[in-house]
This record gives C-alpha cells, structure tokens and sequence, in this order.
C-alpha cells in the first residue's frame, strides 16, 4: 500500500515538473492610432457604445448586450463575427468624461487568451481633428504555438482587426 502511494505522489510529482516545464507564453501588447478630421466629440459618438462595435466595425455582424446595461461597467457582451464565430466580453471600464472604454474577453475561439483592450479617443493637435488610440495586451493561448498562432502572427492578427476597424470608421465619419 505504501509503495502505491509513494509511486502516485511521484508520478503527481512528475506530472507537475513537466507541466511547470511547458514554456509559459509572454504577455505580447499592440497599440494602434489613428488619426481623423472630425472632432473628438463626433469620433467618441461614432464609437461609444458599447454594444455598437457591429455598426462601425467589418468584422462583426452583431453586437448583443447579455448582462448588465450598456456602457455600464460589468456589462457583458456577446460579438458575433461575419462567420458566424461568437466572442464574450466584459467592459471593466467606461468613461464618457475621457471618452474610453476598457474591456476584456471571457470567452473567444481566438487563438489567445488574457485579451484586455482600451480603446480611446483624443483631440489630435490644433487642427480640431481626433486620434483614437486601440492598445491591448494579451497572450497565445497554446502553451506550444501551432502554426499561424507565434507571437509576431498574434500581433499581426490583431493589430491588422484594429486596422481595419480604423479604415472602415475613416471612410464613415469622412461622409
């Protein structure tokens, strides 16, 4: 009986160096800017709720609040990507004061995990324009990267959907 349990802890044991062993994937963060003619107050209103990504954004066919009260902090939504793919998220903060919202995703079938994003709108300089700053951080989520899926293809996955947002809003606001 001894040598059963003596051979189980060693083989938990040996579980849990192999585990500890995997290597653990960097927190990797992309921040995009973009500048715009129309004036901060127009941008902000443009962008500013929450449960409006779908209406300014390419990627996304909906955007559902589930829980709580848009543009309230705790409000979970639910995306609905063109192809039918769903993302759950979570505002963690809102300001109309500073025209900003920070958000994270819950549940994604994104190849990364521990996303949390802030997108924010600014005067840009004296020519009564604005520049909307979209940063994030986050991780891969495979411990050992599949193909498509390293740290510079994350980078590029995300920055190019803060892009194409960026364009897709520039040509809206510009009408």
């Amino acid at each position: 009986m001894h040598a059963r349990f003596s051979a189980a802890i060693a083989l938990g044991l040996a579980a849990s160096v192999a585990a500890a062993s995997e290597p653990a994937r960097a927190t990797l963060s992309v921040s995009e800017k973009v500048e715009l003619a129309t004036p901060p107050a127009k941008t902000w209103k443009a962008i500013k709720d929450y449960d409006g990504l779908h209406k300014w954004h390419p990627a996304f066919a909906g955007d559902d609040i589930t829980k709580g009260k848009n543009n309230v902090k705790g409000a979970v939504r639910v995306l609905t990507l063109k192809d039918g793919g769903k993302i759950t998220e979570e505002l963690l903060a809102y300001s109309a004061k500073d025209m900003s919202m920070t958000y994270q995703i819950t549940d994604s079938p994104l190849p990364l995990t521990e996303y949390v994003a802030t997108i924010q709108v600014a005067a840009a300089g004296k020519n009564g324009g604005s520049v909307i700053t979209w940063s994030s951080t986050f991780k891969g989520k495979d411990a050992v990267p599949k193909e498509g899926t390293d740290d510079a293809s994350l980078k590029k996955m995300v920055s190019g959907l803060y892009i194409s947002g960026f364009d897709n809003l520039k040509a809206m606001l510009a009408k």
